[in-house]
Parts: C-alpha cells; sequence; structure tokens
C-alpha cells in the first residue's frame, strides 16, 4: 500500500541530514550517515523504493548548503572579542524596542578585524541605544562598528543558555546604511511608524502589540516566565494561532469573492501579514503552510496537514539552511507536528469509548488533546532550554485557549484601527484589551514553585524515556485501553523516579556549600540535612536571572524552600534576584544590613514588598539553623556610605568547618575587620573572595589574617571590569589556596562530614 504521506517522508531524512551535519564537521557527515542508514533498515521489504529516496533525501539535506554552517563570531579564535569588529549585516527584521535602546534580527554577510573583509553567513542580533529617523524601521544592509558579545552560559546542575550573538553598537553615528530596504521591508517600516511607539502604553496595548506585532519585548517579564513554566509561552508568539485567526478574519471579508479569488486573496493577506511581523520562525512556519494549503486547496486536491507542515519545512531549509539550529523553528515544527500527528490519538484515548460528548465536551476533548500532542513533541527542546517541564499544561491550555483567540482577535483589531486612527483605537478597545490583561497580570504575582505550578526540573535520560513512553501512547494503534493506559503511567513513573534521584537530599551529618554560576554577580547555598540557606541571589541590570537561571539550579538540588536568605548589600548583582525567588520557593526569612545607601534602601523595599519576615543582622548577632551556626562579623563602624564597605559580612561553621562570606568589602574595610575582631576570629577554611576578585580587595594581609584553603570567586566570563584581577590570583597562589571560580569551573560544591576531609566537585553541565 502506497504511503500517504510522501513529502512526510522526504522531510524526515531532510530534517535528519541537516541536524547531524550542523552538529558534526561538514566534511566528515558520519552521523547523518548513520541516521540514514538506520532509516534504511527500518523500511519494510515491501516498501524498499522508498529507501532509496529516503537516501537521497538524507544526503541531500547533509551535504546541502546546511552542511557548511559559519562558526559564531564569538567563536573564531582569529578575533578578539575586547576590541571592536567591523561587520556588513542585513536586517532581516523591523527595530524593537528592547530593554537597552533598540534591537533587530540581522545576518552577518561580511566582518574585519585588522584589515582584510571575510564572508560569513551567520546570524546575529544588533543593538543600538536610538534609532537615526533616516532609518527605515525594518529592513537594510548596514557596515557598523561594535563589540560582539557571546551567548551568556550558566553552567550549574543545569546549563542555562541565555540569549544569542549580538553585536551592541554604542552610538548610530557608527552605523551606515549600505543599501536601502527592499520594497516588502519598507512598506513594513511604514506600516510600523504609522502605528507609533507609546511612550508608557497601558497593560491591554502592550498585550496588543505582542500578540499582533510579535513585540514580546512589550511584555513584562512576569508575564513572560509565568507563561512559560504554565507551558503557555507559545500564546505570546506570533504563530498558527495569530496567522489562521489573521487568515480567517481576511476570508470572511472576501466571502462574496470566488472560491480561487478568495483563497489567493487570503494566502496574500498572510503572506503579506509574517512580512510585517519580520522573520521570527514560528511565522514563517506557519505562512508556508498557509502557502501550501492554499495551493492544495485551489488545485482542489486534498489538503494533508502532515504534508503541508512537512513542505512547509522542507521548503524553509531550503531557502535558510540555517533554520535547523533556531530553537524558535525546532519548537514550531515539533509543535505543530504533535497537533498534527499525536493528538488525534491521544483523543481518541481519552474520549469514552461511545463517543457520545456534547459540543462542549468534545472542544475540551479537542483542545486537551491538542495541548498534550504539541507538549508531548516538543518535550526534548522545552526542557533543553528552559529545563522546566509543566504537568499541567495541558490543563492550563484548556483554560487559557479562548482567552487567547478572543484576546488575538481585539489586538488585531486594535492593530486595524490604530493604523488609521491611534486614538480611536485606544479610547474604543482600550479596555477591553486591559480586561484581557488582566489575567497575565494575575499570573504575573502567582507562586509559581516546584509542585506549587506544576513546574519541575526533570533530569536529561529520564526525560528522553518518558518521552518515547508518551509518543507510543499516542500512536500506536493496536493497544486496547487497558494496555495503552500503562504507558503515561510508565511515563509519570519514570519522571518521579529521576526527580528523586536528582534532588537527593543532603545526609544526615553532611555539610555543603553549592557556588552558583550566576556570571558577574554573587549566589551561594549552604545546605545541610532538611535546611537551605541562600546567601545573595545574583542579578541582572534587567529583571530575570531568578526565574532563568538560579530557581533552575536550586530546584535541580532538590530545594523546596529556603530556611533563610542572607542579602549582603543592596546591589543590583547581589540583590536583584532574590525578590524573583520568592515566586518560586517559600522564603521563611530575609536577612540584611541596616540600609546606609539608596541602593540598599531601594532593595529593602523590593524585599518589604514580599510579606517575608525580614531581620536585619547587626555585628556580633548570632543565629542556628541545622548544623549551621552564622555570626556576623560586619558591616563594622565606619565604612561610610560606600555600599560595599557595607556589606553583610558572616562567618558560617558547620561540622568543624567554616566558611567566610564577604560581599563586596574593599581593602580598607579588611584593614577594619581585623582590628575589631583580630586575626584568630578571621580564620576559616573556605574564603569567598570580596568583590569577584577586584584589585580593591583581598590585600596580603587579608589573606594571611583568613588562611583559606580554598578560595571561592564568583565572576562572570570575559567581564568588562577585568575580575578576578592579576595581583589577587597571585596573592592567593602564593600562599598555596585552591581557586575555584565560576567562570571558568562553573557551579562547584563542596561537602564535608569529617573536618579532615574535605571534597570539592565541579558540577557544571
Amino acid at each position: 500500500m502506497p504511503f500517504r504521506l510522501p513529502a512526510v517522508q522526504a522531510t524526515v531524512p531532510w530534517l535528519a541530514g541537516c541536524w547531524s551535519a550542523s552538529i558534526v564537521d561538514p566534511r566528515f557527515p558520519f552521523l547523518g550517515l548513520v541516521v540514514l542508514g538506520l532509516l534504511w533498515a527500518w523500511q519494510a521489504p515491501s516498501r524498499r523504493r522508498w529507501a532509496g529516496w529516503v537516501l537521497l533525501f538524507g544526503l541531500a539535506g547533509g551535504l546541502g548548503p546546511s552542511g557548511a554552517p559559519c562558526r559564531p563570531l564569538s567563536e573564531r579564535s582569529e578575533l578578539d572579542l575586547n576590541r571592536p569588529l567591523r561587520v556588513r549585516a542585513l536586517v532581516q527584521g523591523c527595530w524593537q524596542r528592547s530593554e537597552h535602546g533598540w534591537s533587530a534580527a540581522a545576518r552577518v554577510d561580511e566582518f574585519e578585524q585588522d584589515g582584510g573583509w571575510r564572508s560569513s553567513d551567520v546570524p546575529i542580533r544588533l543593538g543600538v541605544p536610538t534609532l537615526e529617523p533616516s532609518w527605515s524601521r525594518c529592513g537594510g544592509r548596514f557596515e557598523v562598528l561594535g563589540y560582539v558579545r557571546p551567548p551568556r552560559v550558566y553552567r550549574n546542575r543545569v546549563r542555562v543558555l541565555v540569549g544569542g550573538e549580538s553585536l551592541w553598537i554604542k552610538s548610530p553615528r557608527l552605523a551606515q546604511v549600505l543599501d536601502p530596504p527592499r520594497r516588502w521591508s519598507r512598506w513594513a517600516g511604514r506600516w510600523r511608524q504609522r502605528l507609533g511607539d507609546p511612550v508608557d502604553p497601558s497593560p491591554g496595548v502592550r498585550l496588543a502589540r505582542a500578540l499582533a506585532l510579535g513585540e514580546r519585548n512589550q511584555i513584562p517579564i512576569e508575564w513572560r516566565e509565568s507563561f512559560r513554566l504554565l507551558g503557555l509561552s507559545h500564546l505570546l508568539v506570533v504563530s498558527g494561532l495569530h496567522l489562521g485567526l489573521a487568515a480567517g478574519f481576511c476570508g470572511v471579508l472576501l466571502v462574496r469573492l470566488r472560491r480561487p479569488c478568495r483563497l489567493l486573496g487570503v494566502v496574500a493577506f498572510g503572506l503579506a501579514y509574517s512580512v510585517a511581523i519580520g522573520p521570527q520562525p514560528s511565522v514563517q512556519r506557519a505562512a508556508a503552510m498557509l502557502a501550501v494549503v492554499g495551493l492544495t486547496s485551489g488545485l482542489r486536491r486534498p489538503v494533508l496537514p502532515a504534508n503541508a507542515l512537512a513542505v512547509a519545512a522542507i521548503v524553509l531549509l531550503a531557502l535558510e539552511p540555517g533554520l535547523i539550529e533556531s530553537r524558535g523553528f525546532q519548537l514550531s515544527v515539533a509543535a505543530t507536528a504533535g497537533v498534527i500527528l499525536l493528538s488525534p490519538g491521544i483523543r481518541r484515548r481519552i474520549e469514552p469509548r461511545s463517543g457520545r460528548l456534547p459540543s462542549w465536551g468534545q472542544a475540551i476533548t479537542g483542545t486537551l488533546a491538542a495541548s498534550w500532542g504539541a507538549q508531548i513533541a516538543t518535550l526534548p527542546w522545552t526542557v533543553g532550554s528552559f529545563h522546566w517541564f509543566s504537568p499541567l499544561a495541558g490543563l492550563w491550555n484548556v483554560l487559557a485557549v479562548a482567552w487567547a483567540a478572543v484576546s488575538v482577535v481585539l489586538s488585531l483589531a486594535w492593530v486595524s484601527v490604530a493604523w488609521v486612527a491611534p486614538t480611536w483605537a485606544d479610547l474604543l478597545l482600550g479596555p477591553w484589551l486591559d480586561l484581557c490583561a488582566a489575567p497575565c497580570q494575575w499570573l504575573g504575582t502567582l507562586t509559581l514553585g516546584p509542585g506549587v505550578g506544576g513546574a519541575i526540573v526533570v533530569p536529561w535520560l529520564p526525560l528522553i524515556v518518558a518521552w518515547m513512553l508518551f509518543v507510543a501512547w499516542s500512536v500506536l494503534p493496536g493497544l486496547d485501553r487497558a494496555r495503552s493506559s500503562l504507558l503515561p503511567v510508565g511515563a509519570l513513573v519514570v519522571l518521579g523516579l529521576g526527580v528523586a534521584w536528582q534532588e537527593r537530599p543532603v545526609s544526615a551529618g553532611t555539610s555543603r556549600v553549592e557556588l552558583l554560576d550566576v556570571g558577574q554577580g554573587d549566589s551561594l547555598l549552604l545546605r545541610s540535612a532538611g535546611r537551605a540557606i541562600l546567601v545573595d541571589g545574583g542579578g541582572w541590570r534587567t529583571p530575570g536571572i531568578g526565574p532563568r537561571v538560579v530557581a533552575p539550579a536550586l530546584a535541580a538540588l532538590g530545594v523546596r524552600k529556603l530556611d533563610l536568605v542572607v542579602v549582603s548589600h543592596g546591589d543590583r548583582d547581589h540583590c536583584g534576584g532574590v525578590a524573583e525567588l520568592a515566586r518560586f520557593f517559600p522564603l521563611e526569612r530575609i536577612a540584611l544590613a541596616r540600609p546606609g545607601d539608596s541602593a540598599a534602601e531601594s532593595c529593602e523595599r523590593d524585599l518589604r514588598d514580599l510579606g517575608t519576615e525580614l531581620d536585619i543582622f547587626q555585628v556580633g548577632d548570632r543565629d542556628t539553623l541545622g548544623v549551621w551556626r552564622l555570626e556576623t562579623l560586619g558591616p563594622v563602624e565606619g565604612g561610610g556610605a560606600d555600599p560595599n564597605a557595607r556589606s553583610l559580612v558572616l562567618r558560617a561553621t558547620a561540622n568543624g568547618r567554616c566558611v567566610l562570606l564577604t560581599g563586596d568589602i574593599d581593602q580598607r574595610t579588611e584593614q577594619r575587620l581585623r582590628r575589631h575582631w583580630g586575626d584568630a576570629s578571621l580564620r576559616c577554611d573556605l574564603l569567598k573572595v570580596a568583590h569577584h576578585g577586584s584589585r580593591s580587595s583581598s590585600a596580603p594581609g587579608w589573606l594571611y589574617a583568613v588562611a583559606p584553603r580554598v578560595a571561592l570567586i564568583s565572576v562572570g566570563s570575559d567581564n568588562r571590569y577585568g575580575h578576578p584581577a592579576p595581583e589577587v590570583l597571585d596573592r592567593l597562589e602564593n600562599r598555596g589556596v585552591r581557586i575555584v571560580r565560576t567562570d571558568r569551573d562553573g557551579g562547584v560544591a563542596l561537602s564535608w562530614t569529617d573536618p579532615q576531609v574535605l571534597r570539592v566537585e565541579r558540577v557544571a553541565r
């Protein structure tokens, strides 16, 4: 019997070849050949003729243009990232307002440093403080001079990659327009300029611009993180749902036209809308599928969604092979494939055998099956990127799908009216949009800790086993209900065992110090049996480090609550992530020094708003949590209003060893501490080096007084401050101190039961 989905059978080996060629050296595509060999062996004898096509398409994908990917600029050894780089890049989307100015997706075709232009073909994100009035809002080819920034990588028990490669331009005067934008880009730019950029938009307008224009930066990060942890982030990304509703609206307007003209108009409108949104992978996939479906319907051929998805994927990869490495493209294709291929089987499993359901019941089961199908299909990518798994995502999607449809329709209507009369759009639709934004604001304040919001951290191997069981449950038709029900139960058992194995509690009598990699900031966890003390929570200039980095790292360690959170001082890189963690973990107590500067006062206000008990630690205070005994050594008098000098200095002791936590103190504060306490009281086995190893700290006399065996330095890789200073490292090495650095070692765990034995373990993934 011929295969009903020939496009699928061609696309699967094409994708396998593209993907394998993108992760191995293009000269040795062995992995692609292995995958293709397995596909060949899988073919039944009656379909042997299909095996040749499988091999052909696989080789085309593996040896085609995608088989020679260009390395990112930040990974080229011949480039110095500390010096500016001149590039020529084509802006592929539209400039959007970001946290630090304006940014746009682009593709570099040439770059130069120290003379001689070299060709390239890598995606990058351009950033500039302001836009020149003469620039088009969309498209154009630029020659710019700026600094390349690699993606930020945080290596703890889970490895987190934040952002992509970017190039920051200090001033628009360092950018020159080489070629004007194409006609479609000029049209999209004028369309966006007509809509304007509101200075202080209402929550409803923010939501409308995100849903209709793809401007996700307009949405507060609290909304985005809540949607992501609940498995709803796809609703905030312009994709098939948004494009389908827009095309349906256009079809209603063209209902009186003949069928071919109506199909042509709908497809043209969908393609124009996708151009206006920009080259986002989910939009490209949806637009390509719309074009395939429109062409198939126009030819009066049966529309098979799986074939439409396969043709769309293979066309997009042929036009832009680099999409195979785009996580947005992977998630979009996988989610759509899950809805098309997995949801019918899931719906058969969950519906009654009689099939007699009212219309509302069929709508619920259909939505639930589609949600579960998409979630199962995207599970390896979502957990690999975000490290959270939401078992309740299907139920949340059932509740959110009606809200999403109404919000998207209102957002599209707002854009249509605002293009003609912006004031009338806000007056007529603003209150309704604010009403749609109310659930987002509520979710932004919801506690979403592990086990509360349904988000858990899952190890990779149990995840893959559970994923295969879920897929088998969805697609195997020969199993009866009794046997098929064992598959999802087994998948949940595997996930539970994997989480339990990963979250092994600290055994009685053992003390652990977990130095977390939070980049250019501080975060350190003290653990014992049943107790967890967090000292600082890291921080970025903008919110987000709590949900993106610290919360997954703590959850992977089995932390379910924090008995005490200590904030050494009010600087953003120490205090910023603490308030964000309150949405994920119960915080029993928070301790900090008495505020003496504006940053500390702002930090204290944020922490008091959490409603958690707040303690002010003063010199001489003592506290006990489990086996840990905390003693406050600083700040001592005489530090003035300097926020670093007013850092809390704690001596934490457990099982015969101690850790000296120093915040960001400087050498003058070190001298005051020595005079106040004496050298003997400062002696400790582990020293958290002050101020990320700055040359203004860690004087020789201070190291003589503390006499540490291990020095812990929390510092960001390639930071612009030059931390840790070479002279500080020399002082530590000359004293024979073992140095642990997060920029080099990632997250590190130090544990001991016997005071004579100290175990140091790199836990970075």
